[in-house]
C-alpha cells in the first residue's frame, strides 16, 4: 500500500502528530498509569481517524511494547511502542461484470410467470 501517495501522506501526518504528542511525555516517570494514559490518548486520536464521512483509516492500535522494552532499556530511559493501522484503500481499478437477464423483461412488462396460478 505504500506505493500510493495517500498512504505516505497518512503515515507522515500520523507520525508527526504522535511524535509531537509524545514530546510532552519525555523526561516523565515511566509508571503504569503514565503508560496507560499515553496509550489511551493516542488510541483515541487514531480511532478518531476511522469515523466520519471520509475516514483516513480502517483501524488503529497503539500499545506499549512489553516484549521489546526490557528492564535494561527502561534503566537507559528507552521505552518502545507499537503502532498498527490500516489506511483506507483507493478505488484504483474498478471492474463491472455485466450480463443480459431476460427475466428483467418479464418484470418490466408485468408478464406472468410459469408458476402464476392465473396461467392455465
Amino acid at each position: 500500500m505504500r506505493n500510493f501517495i495517500h498512504v505516505q501522506f497518512i503515515e507522515d501526518v500520523m507520525d508527526e502528530a504522535i511524535l509531537h504528542f509524545l514530546d510532552e511525555w519525555k523526561d516523565r516517570n515511566a509508571n503504569p498509569a503514565s503508560l496507560e494514559k499515553v496509550e489511551d490518548r493516542i488510541n483515541a486520536y487514531g480511532l478518531s481517524k476511522t469515523v466520519g464521512k471520509d475516514p483516513a483509516l480502517y483501524d488503529f492500535r497503539f500499545s506499549f511494547d512489553r516484549k521489546k522494552t526490557t528492564p535494561a532499556s527502561i534503566a537507559d530511559g528507552w521505552l518502545y511502542w507499537r503502532q498498527d493501522y490500516a489506511p483506507v484503500g483507493l478505488m484504483e481499478r474498478l471492474t463491472v461484470e455485466r450480463s443480459i437477464n431476460i427475466d428483467l423483461i418479464r418484470n418490466a412488462l408485468g408478464l406472468a410467470t410459469t408458476t402464476d396460478p392465473q396461467v392455465a
